[in-house]
């Protein structure tokens, strides 16, 4: 049986996970600390963290949604 590729430098996302994520750098822990903050409070939604690389540099967007939901 082949072995399974993993991306250039990947490694496991958790320790258990076959997921892979490039190994690129660090996220700078002030990008991780804004991320938390917008995670608080978000009872039905969501908050994502995009990673772009664009000539080898990383730039981060966090986007969140939030649903509303209304009485009728």
């Amino acid at each position: 049986m082949p072995k399974e590729k993993t991306p250039q430098g990947g490694r496991p996302i958790r320790g258990d996970d076959t997921s892979t994520i490039p190994q690129i750098s660090n996220i700078p822990e002030a990008v991780i600390e804004k991320l938390e903050r917008e995670i608080q409070g978000v009872v039905f939604g969501g908050v994502s963290l995009i990673v772009n690389i664009r000539d080898g540099r990383l730039t981060y967007r966090i986007e969140k949604t939030v649903s509303i939901l209304t009485e009728t």
